[in-house]
């Protein structure tokens, strides 16, 4: 069994990475409240933790300044809409002194909401079953994608420069929460891409992802230009401190850039992982 402290950090840490598949497929409660056998156990994990927020909404004739309100709509704008705390005490129109009391209640509901629902969570892994091997994570990411590409019969052309604005978007508070400064040069008269629109976006969103975990306290850059019938993409990631490149990025960073390359190679695209003295770049 899992301990409530240990229960509430572990669903801390699932809500700050809702939308990262890899993690959330290592991740011990995608064990405590994921039914063994699950295909896409990260996605049913989302699934779950999203189900459990609305479950907390209270009912139309709940008067919208109550508590009750507040707290739903907070859990839903800071982890569903991902906005920062500032953006949430805006939105709700309180301090962010209040936002940050107003966690710790909307936290402590959200476990017990869960633990209702999941009364014997299973006990935490052991070694025998503790995360999945990089390999094993990127098969899995990958086979869900191989399955959108084979149902796309045709490919138009996809704005690459709209994907990466939602990409940034989706991303932005993450950034902010990691003090990333993210620059993004991608102009609006490039011509459009020969790449599927979903598999563009998940692949921008694993490099993303990617990049903003090394880059911590630093900066990442997206560029792209055309020549000709090419275009290139460049992200580059500028660590100050040096460590993400000297390390050559954790095993969870490993499996995404492998997730990004496999895809990119199944569109037609080439993909290039280099290492510079200030950071990395992938093209």
């Amino acid at each position: 069994m899992i301990d409530p402290a240990s229960f509430e950090r572990y669903v801390q840490e699932a809500l700050d990475h809702l939308y990262e598949p890899a993690f959330l497929m290592a991740h011990p409660l995608t064990t405590a409240l994921v039914p063994a056998g699950t295909e896409s156990p990260h996605q049913a994990l989302h699934r779950v933790l999203r189900q459990a927020i609305n479950l907390l909404k209270p009912p139309a004739d709940a008067p919208l300044h109550s508590p009750a309100w507040r707290l739903y709509r907070y859990l839903s704008l800071r982890y569903v809409e991902m906005l920062t705390i500032g953006e949430v005490a805006a939105e709700l129109g309180i301090s962010p002194r209040q936002c940050r009391r107003d966690h710790h209640d909307a936290l402590a509901a959200l476990c017990s909401i869960l633990r209702e629902k999941h009364p014997q969570p299973s006990p935490e892994p052991t070694p025998a079953t503790q995360p999945l091997e990089p390999a094993r994570i990127h098969d899995a990411l990958l086979e869900t994608e191989l399955g959108k590409l084979g149902a796309a019969s045709t490919v138009t052309g996809t704005r690459l420069d709209q994907i990466v604005a939602s990409v940034a978007t989706t991303l932005s508070a993450l950034a902010l929460r990691k003090s990333v400064a993210l620059r993004i040069t991608v102009p609006f008269s490039l011509p459009t891409v020969a790449v599927e629109r979903s598999v563009l976006r998940q692949i921008l969103l694993e490099i993303l992802l990617d990049a903003i975990d090394r880059g911590t306290g630093g900066e990442v850059a997206v560029l792209a230009a055309s020549s000709g019938r090419q275009v290139d993409l460049s992200v580059f990631v500028r660590d100050p401190a040096g460590v993400a490149t000297a390390r050559g990025g954790t095993s969870w960073e490993q499996a995404r850039l492998a997730v990004s390359q496999r895809l990119a190679s199944l569109q037609g695209a080439g993909f290039i992982v280099a290492e510079r003295a200030d950071g990395i770049e992938v093209r």
